[in-house]
């Protein structure tokens, strides 16, 4: 090999190298992007499905409060209203805080 072309092959091998660099980069970061987004969906599903189970209780609670069940009412609402601070009287009827969201 000449001694002029030394340099070419080890200058071609690293900009190779860099642009092999640049493009694993890239679709790791798309990656990531697609990993979240994901997880937002699932996060989405997953409290979806929760207020769905709430509005099945809330039915339920309605249901047994109009047959006259008031216990079960007061037992459904307080399931439904546990992480809220939401109070049940005693004779079924919900006091809502006013930051309350259905």
């Amino acid at each position: 090999m000449p001694r002029r072309l030394t340099w070419i092959t080890p200058t071609i091998l690293v900009i190779v190298i860099f642009f092999l660099g640049i493009a694993l980069n890239k679709s790791e970061r798309e990656n990531r992007k697609l990993e979240e987004e994901n997880q937002v969906l699932t996060k989405n599903t997953e409290e979806q499905k929760r207020a769905f189970e709430i509005r099945i209780l809330e039915a339920e609670a309605r249901e047994a409060k109009a047959k006259g069940l008031t216990e079960a009412y007061r037992s459904f609402m307080i399931e439904v209203l546990g992480n809220h601070k939401g109070k049940v009287t005693k004779k079924g009827y919900i006091n809502k805080p006013r930051n309350w969201v259905k």
